[in-house]
């Protein structure tokens, strides 16, 4: 019996030590941002908001995660915006040590020079009071069963080049929003629109850009051209 007890107790002592060393090793949050914060520096050459850090798990996979945006964006209307958010990981192996920190903000870039190629066409036709949102995303097709894949591209540029040179292995699938800050009073108006909204389409046609479009024309009276 008094075996047993002292078997017991000697379980339970090394139970407590091994959950002594595990936190030990268990990196604090203020270390997990600090990493983050270097890595996005690093990267991107510019500061970023780390915030919301927590631990998720995937496929089987652990691993922190937390929300980021530049912060050159605090301050403007952006900042408040989730189309400029972004969120950077990092997964926790077996051994409780931490992989190399990984970042989704190469899809914002790539937003952003999309949003930028296309702009100073659409203000031509549709005048300068205009917004435009980009959601691009390049599929490669895979070679064995011949489905298409997504992945994050570097650039807007890049993601256009692969297409132009290889469309039967890329494809760049783009939703294009349009917002026009002024109303249409008459027909007359509308058909007007309609032109412009159509040579814009000719545009992408000639860039490449219109086999995988969905496009939406917003106008500030809610009347929608799509």
């Amino acid at each position: 019996m008094k075996k047993n007890l002292k078997d017991i107790f000697l379980l339970v002592l090394f139970l407590l030590c091994l959950l002594s060393l595990t936190a030990c090793f268990k990196p604090s949050e203020e270390k997990i941002k600090a990493k983050m914060e270097e890595h996005l520096l690093t990267k991107y050459g510019e500061p970023f908001v780390v915030q919301n850090i927590g631990i998720r798990n995937a496929n089987g996979q652990k691993f922190y995660t937390a929300r980021i945006y530049p912060k050159s964006i605090v301050g403007t209307p952006k900042e408040f915006d989730n189309y400029y958010y972004a969120t950077v990981n990092i997964d926790i192996l077996a051994n409780g040590k931490l992989r190399k920190t990984g970042d989704t903000y190469g899809e914002v870039n790539t937003k952003e020079e999309a949003e930028n190629y296309l702009l100073p066409k659409a203000k031509e036709l549709f005048g300068e009071r205009i917004r435009l949102k980009t959601e691009p995303e390049l599929e490669e097709k895979d070679d064995k069963d011949g489905l298409w894949y997504g992945y994050i591209t570097p650039n807007f540029q890049y993601a256009r080049n692969k297409v132009i040179e290889n469309p039967e292995k890329y494809r760049l699938k783009m939703s294009l929003y349009i917002y026009i800050f002024d109303k249409i009073d008459n027909e007359e108006e509308k058909e007007e629109r309609r032109k412009q909204l159509f040579e814009f389409l000719q545009y992408l046609r000639v860039e490449g850009l219109d086999r995988y479009l969905a496009i939406d024309c917003n106008f500030m009276d809610d009347i929608v051209l799509a």
